[in-house]
């Protein structure tokens, strides 16, 4: 594996791709829209929003062709430093609004740096967040494909 310095801690980079989302909520539900949602993912890690994928229109089961980050992971730990990356999908109601939100996945620090299969496509279940209202929570449906791939 490679070690970068970055501020004097060595951190492993890691590259993290997402493939596509299947099985989404039906977002956008009114007299003209189809009943389908225009999905997009944030990538946030260290509680920063670090990447913004592209917003697919009108889609269930969306799939992005080359959305990743690369990111540098400390293999220590350090108190007080967020371990997981998050990954939230989220439904697209224009330039202006985030929209609904329709899921995400915590991927902890040890599936970072020691991914089950690297560099292959892994499915996980979106999951909620604290603070959703009934209604909300209904929208939390579907799977995330990725790749992590420690360089």
């Amino acid at each position: 594996q490679v070690y970068v310095e970055r501020a004097g801690v060595f951190q492993i980079p890691v590259q993290v791709q997402v493939i596509g989302a299947y099985g989404l909520a039906r977002a956008d539900i009114g007299l003209i829209a189809k009943g389908k949602s225009d999905p997009f993912c944030e990538f946030i890690w260290n509680d920063d929003m670090i990447h913004k994928t592209k917003v697919i229109d009108d889609e269930l089961n969306p799939e992005w062709d080359d959305e990743k980050v690369i990111i540098g992971v400390n293999p220590d730990e350090t108190p007080g430093e967020s371990t997981d990356m998050v990954i939230a999908v989220w439904d697209s109601d224009g330039p202006l609004l985030k929209g609904d939100f329709l899921g995400q996945i915590k991927i902890p620090r040890e599936t970072l740096l020691f991914p089950a299969e690297p560099g292959q496509t892994v499915t996980f279940e979106l999951e909620s967040r604290e603070g959703l209202t009934e209604k909300q929570e209904s929208l939390v449906q579907g799977r995330i494909a990725l790749k992590i791939t420690p360089r």
